[in-house]
């Protein structure tokens, strides 16, 4: 459990406010639907969701795309986590 804490505790507030070039291309979709369809993905695949709240022209996204791009973490990241990513001033809802 303590785990989770440091996981969630360092990365879900630098998460809140990025989005990245770099990063899988950000849906259309509205939000609720993007949560549907990460929820149902990590059910199938025994994984947890991670929620990501991005903005345009975020210099934290960045960060944190440069962070997920690390081998180790994207491996530890894809095992345990099915990523969805909501452009908080793009997807409506």
């Amino acid at each position: 459990m303590a785990r989770y804490r440091v996981v969630f505790g360092v990365l879900l507030p630098a998460s809140a406010s990025c989005t990245g070039p770099s990063g899988p291309p950000i849906s259309p979709l509205a939000a609720e639907s993007l949560l549907i369809k990460g929820k149902a993905e990590a059910k199938k695949d025994g994984k947890h969701v991670f929620l990501l709240f991005t903005a345009p022209d975020s210099e934290w996204c960045e960060r944190l795309d440069q962070f997920h791009a690390d081998p180790e973490v994207s491996r530890i990241m894809h095992k345990h986590f099915t990523l969805v990513r909501v452009d908080i001033e793009g997807t409506p809802g």
